[in-house]
């Protein structure tokens, strides 16, 4: 299959401004850099999922200082098409934020089907306060968690950290991914 790279830098830059922003201020500026560039049905999948729902308390618990534009990138050579397709979505996705002068990228995986979403932070802190979950101490390869969703799509539980050398958020359902960390 060939791979179908699409990167997209949203011209929403935020400035120190943002230091008086609360978390909803920031998901609603990434929501909107989203829609801005055509990506609604994106961002509609984004809600349906809960992803929006899990994100918010991480943004307000590490006071999200300056947001750096957004980038996407995903796996496949008809992205338009699984947009446009409500049971299927990109299949890598990524924002990067810069959380005061540290920097953290989460991206979510999602498949269809029988397969689970997972949802996979990544960055580098070594103290962070959990808003929901548990604080795990462990190496850059991040714990595994089991658990389940209802469906394909829907989540299950709270966000779990793990944090060393590279700190790693994942669901509690998350049961791996072949080839990663």
């Amino acid at each position: 299959m060939a791979v179908l790279i699409l990167a997209l830098a949203a011209s929403c830059l935020i400035t120190s401004e943002a230091a008086k922003y609360n978390g909803q201020q920031q998901l609603t500026a990434i929501r909107g850099a989203l829609k801005s560039k055509g990506y609604k049905k994106f961002d509609a999948f984004l809600e349906s999922t809960g992803f929006i729902k899990s994100l918010l308390p991480v943004l307000n618990d590490w006071n999200v200082t300056v947001l750096a534009p957004v980038d996407f990138a995903w796996n496949t050579n008809s992205a338009k098409a699984d947009m446009a397709d409500k049971k299927k979505a990109p299949q890598i996705i990524g924002y990067h934020f810069i959380v005061g002068k540290r920097t953290f990228k989460e991206m979510l995986k999602y498949k269809t089907g029988t397969e689970m979403v997972t949802l996979n932070y990544q960055m580098k802190i070594l103290n962070v306060r959990a808003a929901s979950g548990v604080v795990r101490l462990g190496p850059s390869i991040g714990a595994k968690y089991t658990g389940k969703i209802s469906k394909p799509g829907v989540f299950n539980g709270k966000i779990n950290i793990v944090h060393g050398v590279d700190t790693v958020i994942r669901p509690p359902w998350y049961q791996g991914i072949k080839g990663g960390k």
